[in-house]
């Protein structure tokens, strides 16, 4: 059974070199109906990945910067310890 925490929702917002600014919630499941965690790894340490958008552009000069916010009811994530933006060119 999928408890609270296998479900995580976060905040994610993009500001772009000109001071624009977008922003989304994203919602992760991090396990099956059955309980079992997704991702590689090795007991309760897993490693998960996410396409958050395909095919986004950059269209301006300069320095982008993301922000990651959890936006769950509760303070604190029990068991999740880390989260990474990756950015790859499209194939």
């Amino acid at each position: 059974m999928i408890t609270d925490t296998a479900i995580c929702l976060f905040f994610f917002k993009t500001t772009y070199p000109n001071g624009n600014i977008s922003r989304d919630t994203l919602e992760f499941v991090l396990a099956n109906k059955s309980g079992k965690w997704y991702g590689k790894g090795w007991g309760d340490l897993k490693d998960i990945s996410f396409p958050l958008v395909r095919s986004i552009k950059f269209p301006l000069m300069g320095e982008y910067t993301f922000q990651v916010q959890q936006a769950m009811r509760v303070d604190t994530l029990e068991g999740i310890t880390d989260i990474g933006i990756r950015i790859e060119r499209s194939k």
